[in-house]
């Protein structure tokens, strides 16, 4: 989940509007009497629902929460020589996210390793808010991530840590968040001299102190899915060296038929 600049969505990006999840359908740059602004078209709720708008200044920072990203692994062997015996064994390189480093990687260019075979990978994280009766019950397993080489977990926005891998360790990073609140965000009042801080009532995402922004302490649910395609040198993406932002890699994932449709519109 990332924030991101109206003036820098697409269609196809999940943002979170209050405590929903819409899907951006069209991007439009106008002119509003206080001056630029990006009309941002939903995807309608459902099959009847009226077409929803919204008119953002460019700067204003939505949560994104559908980040697609690509990336390419290259599988590569020394060419058999006098001095190598046996079947020679194969080597991966890391993860490589900028186009221009799969291009100029040395094994391409030296005479004795020979390149086998390009992946290219393509992931999305998704974040959706959740309510704390849809976590899965004490003792029990996080259900099964989305594909085989996929992910399932839990965070809090802003709250820390980033990976919560259970119902349970969801309900207990809550409850230590509500200790501290109760603990040392009440009021101070003197008693014969001395400063004596009461309990703090009401939950912790109240708090401004404990949660300043409209989504901290908020529970989303955090899947991977990732999918593999074997590439060439040729099939890369041209006149572009760097990664490729959430736009380009929705694309990519687009023209290689691996974009999945989201809810068009969801509510914790």
């Amino acid at each position: 989940m990332i924030r991101t600049e109206a003036q820098h969505l697409y269609p196809g990006a999940v943002v979170m509007n209050g405590r929903s999840l819409d899907t951006v359908a069209a991007v439009t740059r106008e002119h509003s009497p206080s001056g630029p602004a990006i009309r941002l078209a939903y995807e309608p709720a459902g099959p009847h629902a009226p077409a929803r708008t919204a008119l953002h200044d460019p700067g204003e920072q939505l949560l994104n929460t559908a980040v697609p990203k690509v990336a390419w692994t290259i599988r590569y062997h020394h060419r058999a020589g006098k001095h190598l015996r046996g079947t020679p064994s194969q080597h991966s390189s890391s993860r490589l996210s900028p186009v221009g480093a799969v291009r100029d990687f040395y094994a391409h260019r030296l005479a004795h390793l020979v390149v086998d075979e390009i992946v290219e990978e393509h992931s999305v994280m998704t974040h959706t808010p959740i309510r704390l009766e849809d976590l899965p019950g004490p003792g029990e397993p996080t259900p099964a991530p989305p594909g085989e080489h996929g992910y399932r977990g839990y965070t809090l926005h802003r709250t820390g840590p980033t990976v919560l891998s259970t119902g349970d360790a969801v309900r207990s990073r809550l409850a230590a968040l509500q200790d501290i609140h109760v603990r040392e965000h009440g009021p101070v009042h003197e008693d014969r001299g001395v400063r004596v801080r009461r309990p703090a009532e009401g939950d912790f995402t109240a708090c401004g102190r404990c949660a300043p922004g409209p989504y901290d302490g908020t529970v989303f649910e955090v899947t991977i899915e990732r999918t593999y395609h074997r590439v060439t040198l040729d099939d890369l993406p041209t006149g572009w060296d760097h990664d490729l932002g959430p736009e380009m890699a929705y694309a990519r994932h687009q023209l290689m038929s691996t974009a999945r449709p989201l809810p068009a519109h969801r509510a914790a």
